[in-house]
C-alpha cells in the first residue's frame, strides 16, 4: 500500500474516532467532566447547606443541559430531595432545593401516591370501558387554573407540609382529579349518564374518592376520523354532581359549557 493511501486511511480513521467522540459525549458526557463535578457536588453541599445531613445519591449526565447534575437526598425523608446542575467545568450552576420548600416535592409524591391508587382499579374498568387514557392526579389550586373557567380546586401548595403522612382519600376528596376517555358509539347526555354512574360505582366499591373527573365519549377511531372524533365530553364535572336524579341533564349544561369556554378561548388568540 502506497504512503499516501496510508496516510488518507490513517486521517480518515482519526476523523471518523473523534466524530464518534464528539457524538458520545454529546450524549452520554465526558470523564473530565464526571469527575470535575463529583469533586464538586461535595463540596457544594457541605458549604451551602452545613446543617443538613445531605447524601449524594448519584451523580448523572443532562443531555439537555450538556453538563452534570447530582441527586441529593436526605435518608429516611420522603420529600427531602434536589438536584445541583453543573457545567462541563464543573462550576455548580443552580440547584432545585426550593423544589422542597415551596411543596413541590410534596405535591409530586401525593400525586404519585394516587395515581398509583387508581391505577388499582384499571383492570375493572377496562371491563367496562374501552380505554386507552385512563389516571389519577392531585391537583394544587396553583395548578388547576384550567379549571374550565370556574373558581380553582384543590389544596394550596403552600399548606403541604414536608414528608406529612397525609391519608391520600382525604387528600383526594378536595383535590382528586380522574381522567377518562372511552370509546362509545352513543355520544348523548342519557348514555354518558349510564356509563358515569357505573364509573363511580367501581370507585366507590374500592373506597377510591375524587373531587372532578373529566368524562369524555369519543367515537370509536376510524382511519378517517382519527384526527377529528366525535365526542361527548364534561370536564372538571363534580363527584358531589354525580346522582341519578336527573343526570342527564347536568351533564349536557356541563357539555354545552365546556363548548362555549372552548369557543370564547378559540376567540382570545
Amino acid at each position: 500500500m502506497k504512503k499516501s493511501v496510508k496516510i488518507i486511511l490513517i486521517t480518515l480513521s482519526v476523523i471518523l474516532l473523534c466524530v464518534v467522540l464528539y457524538f458520545v459525549c454529546a450524549f452520554f458526557g465526558n470523564p473530565v467532566s464526571y469527575l470535575l463535578a463529583s469533586n464538586s457536588a461535595d463540596d457544594y453541599i457541605a458549604e451551602k447547606y452545613p446543617d443538613k445531613a445531605f447524601e449524594i445519591e448519584k451523580i448523572g449526565y443532562d443531555f439537555k443541559s450538556s453538563g452534570y447534575y447530582a441527586s441529593v437526598v436526605l435518608p429516611g425523608s420522603a420529600d427531602t430531595h434536589f438536584s445541583v446542575y453543573f457545567d462541563l467545568l464543573g462550576k455548580p450552576v443552580y440547584d432545585t432545593y426550593e423544589n422542597i420548600t415551596n411543596g413541590w416535592n410534596t405535591e409530586m409524591r401525593l400525586d404519585s401516591e394516587y395515581r398509583a391508587l387508581v391505577n388499582g382499579v384499571e383492570d375493572e374498568i377496562k371491563k367496562e370501558f374501552t380505554t386507552d387514557i385512563f389516571f389519577g392526579e392531585i391537583k394544587t389550586s396553583d395548578s388547576s387554573d384550567d379549571y374550565v373557567g370556574r373558581k380553582p380546586y384543590g389544596i394550596p401548595r403552600d399548606e403541604l407540609i414536608v414528608d406529612h403522612n397525609y391519608d391520600i382519600n382525604e387528600v383526594a376528596e378536595r383535590a382528586g382529579h380522574i381522567i377518562l376517555y372511552y370509546d362509545e358509539t352513543e355520544l348523548t347526555a342519557e348514555k354518558a349518564a349510564e356509563k358515569l354512574l357505573k364509573a363511580k360505582e367501581i370507585f366507590d366499591k374500592n373506597n377510591i374518592k375524587f373531587f372532578a373527573i373529566d368524562f369524555i365519549a369519543q367515537e370509536p377511531k376510524t382511519e378517517t376520523n382519527a384526527a377529528n372524533r366525535k365526542e361527548f365530553a364534561v370536564r372538571e364535572f363534580l363527584y358531589s354532581d354525580i346522582y341519578e336524579k336527573d343526570l342527564p341533564d347536568r351533564l349536557q349544561v356541563a357539555a354545552d359549557d365546556l363548548k362555549e369556554y372552548y369557543e370564547s378561548e378559540d376567540n382570545k388568540k
